[in-house]
């Protein structure tokens, strides 16, 4: 391939451009770009590169064939001079690299949608989370009896061993054994009170799911605790039978307390247009798995809150 001083083509080899040859001479490579708007800058610079008599090695750019359809072209030049050192134009080597490109395009478009599901998936687990935390907040608005009660419960009984240990205090001689036993209970009352905040902060906290082992009855009974007085005021008891001796379940202990939670609410909805003697029991159970005890076998837990009057 080569060009002259005024960059048009002198010389092409056979089927360049995979067109009659013929057809190009005396044109200029950029007479048959696609790209010249669409990527001006590197045309500036290859420009710049000829005016400067420079040679220019692997410059890309998107041309037709003789069909008129696009094709990726890879040229490397040196300029010529004659022997007075005029300059001459250029000689140089053009590669049809229209399949490496189309595959780097194809490439780039798969790292796109690659990339596209992968923000899709992000924004899909955000929405996820910030659903889960409207639903817990939501469920909580529904047990604001049952969580001033839980609160209230431990304050009560603190203030008491305050006004007792005043009272031990004042005694003629005081009672420090009595104020020390009192004193003990307020930490204790504390530690409780401060246990069920951090269970409801737990359950309202926005933050994604984890993996910890659990124990299963031990979130039941968080629970319970918690619904005790919505229970109360529907007229429902709540009752517990939970196997002992259960190993930890892997799990995210505040997805698992809001199916409990769930669990319950439905029930005392479920149970609150029935007459007396309304109650739900929450049964927690071990199934093995398996023929036989050894390598392979193992057992599984199942939780169910029912009514009362159903058979389990």
């Amino acid at each position: 391939m080569e060009i002259g001083p005024d960059y048009k083509f002198t010389l092409l080899t056979e089927n360049a451009f995979h067109s009659n040859p013929a057809d190009r001479i005396g044109t200029l490579c950029w007479d048959h770009a696609v790209d010249l708007e669409t990527e001006p800058e590197k045309w500036r610079l290859v420009w710049a590169t000829l005016d400067s008599r420079k040679p220019f090695h692997n410059f890309v750019y998107c041309s037709v064939d003789g069909t008129g359809s696009p094709m990726y072209v890879k040229v490397s030049g040196k300029p010529v001079f004659d022997a007075s050192g005029e300059f001459r134009g250029y000689r140089g080597t053009g590669t049809d690299v229209t399949a490496i490109m189309r595959a780097q395009q194809a490439e780039a478009s798969l790292r796109t949608v690659e990339a596209e599901a992968r923000e899709s998936e992000q924004r899909y687990r955000k929405a996820q989370l910030e659903l889960e935390h409207a639903n817990r907040m939501a469920t909580m608005g529904q047990l604001t009896a049952s969580i001033a009660h839980e609160v209230n419960q431990p304050i009560t009984a603190a203030v008491t061993n305050a006004q007792a240990a005043l009272r031990w205090m004042s005694a003629e001689p005081p009672d420090f054994g009595e104020v020390s036993e009192a004193l003990a209970g307020i930490i204790k009352e504390g530690n409780r009170a401060s246990e069920v905040i951090g269970r409801i902060r737990a359950l309202i906290k926005k933050a994604p799911p984890r993996k910890d082992a659990v124990s299963i009855n031990d979130t039941i009974l968080e629970v319970v605790a918690l619904t005790r007085t919505e229970a109360a005021n529907n007229g429902v008891l709540v009752r517990t039978q939970l196997a002992e001796g259960l190993p930890p379940v892997q799990g995210d202990r505040v997805q698992l307390q809001q199916v409990i939670l769930n669990l319950i609410l439905n029930a005392i909805e479920a149970m609150s247009g029935v007459g007396e003697g309304r109650a739900t029991n929450i049964h927690r159970h071990r199934e093995r798995i398996g023929g036989r005890v050894g390598r392979g076998a193992g057992h599984r837990s199942g939780l169910a809150a029912c009514d009362a009057r159903s058979p389990v």
